[in-house]
C-alpha cells in the first residue's frame, strides 16, 4: 500500500503522520518516509485493545478492580520509553492474572515486536 502511494506521489514527503501502534506500519513507514515524524495514535490502541472486553464479560470488568487495573497497564505500555519495555513487560508479566496473559501476548506481539532471541546479558533481540 505504501508502495502504491509512494508511485502514485512520487514526491509524497510529509513532514508527520499519525497511525496505530503497529510495529510493523510503523517500520514501513519509517522507512518509505526518512524525514517524517512517526506519531501512534492512542486512540487506535484502545480499540485494538478490545480484546479485554471479548475474553472478559462487560461487567467483570468493570466490576473487578484488579482486572481493570491490569488491562489499563497493558494499554499504559504504550507510553513506555522503548529502552524499558522489555523490563516492563517482564515485571507486568508477573503481575497480571492467568487470563489476561493472551492480552499482553497479543499487546507484544503486535505493538511491539515478537521475542526473537534473549541475548545473555539479558537484553532482547525481537522482529
Amino acid at each position: 500500500m505504501i508502495r502504491l502511494l509512494r508511485d502514485a506521489w512520487p514526491f509524497l514527503s510529509p513532514e508527520a503522520i499519525s497511525t496505530d501502534f503497529g510495529k510493523g506500519l510503523i517500520n514501513a513507514l519509517s522507512e518509505a518516509f526518512p524525514l517524517a515524524e512517526i506519531h501512534a495514535c492512542v486512540i487506535h490502541l484502545v480499540k485494538n485493545m478490545k480484546k479485554i472486553k471479548d475474553q472478559h464479560s462487560m461487567s467483570r470488568y468493570q466490576n473487578d478492580g484488579n482486572l481493570s487495573l491490569s488491562a489499563r497497564m497493558i494499554i499504559g505500555l504504550a507510553f513506555v520509553p522503548p529502552d524499558d519495555i522489555d523490563n516492563v513487560i517482564a515485571e507486568l508479566t508477573v503481575f497480571l492474572s492467568e487470563d489476561l496473559m493472551p492480552v499482553l501476548k497479543y499487546f507484544e506481539d503486535t505493538h511491539v515486536g515478537s521475542l526473537q532471541h534473549l541475548l545473555p546479558d539479558g537484553s532482547v533481540i525481537r522482529r
